[in-house]
């Protein structure tokens, strides 16, 4: 009969088979072949061995992992405890405010104004005089952004060469940083970077609805005939709300621009009083009045305002550039409005208004008027002397050579335009300026074309 052996020492033999030189296997392909059984047997056992070693690291990493969500969970408790105690002192602290908020309504509106006219009034210094040599008006140092602004309505500094600001006592206010303005609203202001001893602040949580007590600050600037009236506090309430800007009926705050208004409760600033935007015109003959209408418009502060910057001498040299403009297309208007007669000049024609067109609007004026205004022109001071020698015969000239003459002096005209609005369009203005710079273009197209037709005629 066979001899069965159990399974196990099958296995031992068949190991002792693979390790040890069988009897009988002498042949160097059997050698090979136990010599390559003996390195595979070697290299499954280190596999197992390190196999083994990273078991035995995993289950130390797990054993870490463990112990620390433990105590994540315990800290995570600990936390939401301290959440929640916050969350109560704070409900706390807002009912408290609620609380104060409704007895201060509970007063009458005599007593809640009086307040806030005592609480403005400790602040009122820092509303500054803004002194120009076109223009005056005020401003409002608020602190914003981390930084101290003089806050005003561009109609303040526009037209300007120089610009000084005064505190209410007198004491200049001289350094500054940048100047910027907002694109959504009719308002400006200047980085202050010297000390000042009041400054407001803004009220960032206020809401304006018709209901809603204000204080708004009038002071108006002085003028060559008048002293300006020291600033004072005024009740008042919104009549309408327009996106960044409310209105205000009340007829002290005229000529307030660049002053405060102020929550009624809190005292902190709302919004700045800015001015109406005042239809520019072609041929002005006094400056425009600002906020003269009887809803006086008030810019938001407690807003975001994506505000760009400049400086004080750039923003001021854009009125200027756009007032050179103008005076020159009033030229152009007059000089495609000299008439020749026969061996004379006609130079007393009115401009403006209708005698200017309807585009243009605005003053009379005459031609002769808008030459004497530009008399330091080479091509004026040639129209004129030649306009001179023929009404004293000082020349005789054809009537050819009359139309010749004046064609040249209008070319001469043609060019400058040309050139001035190449400049002009290379330049970038303030959304404050914007609007006056394209219809400056505007009228300026219209005045060419104006020259071009009289050189025609002419020819």
């Amino acid at each position: 009969m066979k001899r069965q052996f159990p399974t196990p020492l099958c296995g031992i033999l068949l190991a002792c088979a693979v390790v040890l030189p069988l009897p009988g296997c002498s042949s160097k392909k059997d050698k090979d072949k136990i010599e390559a059984l003996n390195r595979e047997a070697q290299r499954r056992q280190e596999d197992l061995d390190s196999r083994g070693a990273r078991c035995e690291e995993l289950e130390h990493t797990k054993s870490e992992l463990t112990t620390k969500a433990s105590e994540a969970e315990n800290n995570a408790g600990t936390l939401q405890n301290q959440l929640d105690k916050v969350k109560a002192e704070l409900e706390a602290l807002r009912g408290a405010k609620s609380a104060e908020a409704a007895q201060t309504r509970a007063q009458s509106p005599a007593k809640v104004l009086e307040n806030s006219k005592a609480q403005v009034a400790k602040q009122l210094a820092a509303v500054v005089m803004v002194e120009g040599d076109v223009t005056s008006g005020r401003g409002t140092v608020v602190q914003a952004d981390a930084k101290t602004w003089l806050y005003t309505s561009p109609q303040v500094l526009s037209g300007n060469s120089k610009v000084s600001i005064k505190s209410a006592d007198g004491t200049a206010v001289s350094k500054f940083g940048a100047l910027q303005f907002a694109p959504d609203a009719n308002l400006v202001r200047l980085e202050i970077t010297q000390e000042m001893p009041v400054k407001f602040e803004v009220d960032t949580a206020a809401t304006v609805e018709a209901t809603t007590p204000l204080t708004a600050v009038s002071a108006t600037p002085a003028t060559a005939g008048a002293a300006g009236t020291e600033p004072q506090a005024n009740e008042c309430h919104a009549t309408r709300t327009v996106g960044n800007v409310f209105e205000i009926e009340s007829y002290a705050l005229q000529q307030s621009g660049g002053c405060p208004v102020l929550g009624g409760e809190s005292g902190k600033v709302i919004a700045i009083i800015v001015a109406a935007d005042a239809p520019p015109t072609l041929w002005p003959t006094t400056q425009p009045a600002y906020g003269s209408d009887q809803n006086i418009r008030a810019a938001r502060l407690n807003r975001t305002i994506d505000w760009k910057t400049t400086t004080l001498p750039a923003f001021l040299g854009e009125r200027h550039k756009i007032e050179d403009i103008n005076r020159t297309t009033r030229l152009l208007y007059a000089l495609a409005a000299v008439k020749i007669n026969g061996e004379a000049l006609q130079l007393e024609g009115p401009l403006g208004g209708a005698g200017g067109g309807s585009s243009v609007g605005g003053a009379t004026t005459s031609v002769l008027k808008v030459l004497e205004q530009n008399a330091a022109l080479p091509m004026v001071t040639e129209l004129m002397k030649l306009k001179t020698d023929l009404a004293n015969k000082k020349v005789h000239s054809s009537a050819r050579d009359i139309n010749r003459h004046v064609s040249s002096i209008l070319g001469q005209a043609k060019s400058a335009s040309t050139r001035q609005i190449q400049d002009l369009k290379s330049l970038v203005f303030s959304s404050c300026h914007r609007p006056a710079a394209e219809l400056a273009l505007k009228w300026r197209g219209e005045a060419d074309q104006a020259l071009n037709t009289a050189i025609d005629a002419i020819k």
